[in-house]
C-alpha cells in the first residue's frame, strides 16, 4: 500500500486509536478488538488480529475480512468472538462504521 491509498490513511487512523485506547487503559490483555467499514464496500473491514495487544498494533498489522469471516488482506488469525460481536453490529446498522470493543 501507499501513503495516497485511503486504506492505508484508515489503517494509520485505527493504529492511532488502539494507541490511544491503551494509553487509557481501554484494552484487555489481547480480549478487545475495534473494527472499521472500508469506505465503498459492504463487506470488508479492519480489525486487529488474534494475539496482539493494543499497543502493539500498527497499520501493516491490521487485517481485511470480509462479513463472513474470510481474511482477505494482512497476516493473522480474526478471532471467533471478535468476528462475531463485530460483524453483527455492521450489519445490524450498516452506519456504524466503527465499533469499539473495550
Amino acid at each position: 500500500m501507499r501513503a495516497h491509498d485511503p486504506e492505508w490513511q484508515l489503517r494509520c487512523d485505527m493504529a492511532a486509536v488502539f494507541r490511544i485506547a491503551a494509553r487509557l487503559g481501554w484494552n484487555e490483555h489481547i480480549g478487545n478488538h475495534n473494527s472499521l467499514m472500508l469506505p465503498g464496500s459492504d463487506e470488508l473491514f479492519l480489525i486487529n488480529p488474534r494475539g496482539l495487544l493494543f499497543q502493539e498494533i500498527t497499520a501493516s498489522s491490521l487485517i481485511t475480512c470480509t462479513l463472513d469471516g474470510k481474511v482477505v488482506r494482512g497476516k493473522g488469525e480474526l478471532r471467533l468472538v471478535a468476528f462475531t460481536i463485530h460483524t453483527r453490529i455492521h450489519l445490524a446498522n450498516p452506519a456504524a462504521k466503527c465499533v469499539m470493543h473495550v
